[in-house]
């Protein structure tokens, strides 16, 4: 529980990369405390507007993801 006022840091990163997808985990902590007040994933698709389906994850969002 958060109670107001409360300075938050809110921290995401890549946790997994598949082949047309990709997870992407979000956490809100109260500043200098080491548990978050609340988690988050999301599951990003890679998808072409222009060609109407999905696609495999760009080589920059795989270029951009370091080990955890």
């Amino acid at each position: 529980q958060v109670n107001h006022p409360a300075e938050l840091e809110i921290g995401h990163r890549i946790c997994r990369v598949g082949n047309k997808s990709f997870d992407l985990v979000a956490a809100v902590f109260v500043k200098e405390k080491l548990e978050p007040v609340c988690t988050t994933l999301f599951r990003m698709v890679a998808y072409s507007y222009i060609k109407g389906k999905t696609i495999p994850v760009p080589g920059s969002i795989r270029d951009h993801c370091r080990p955890f």
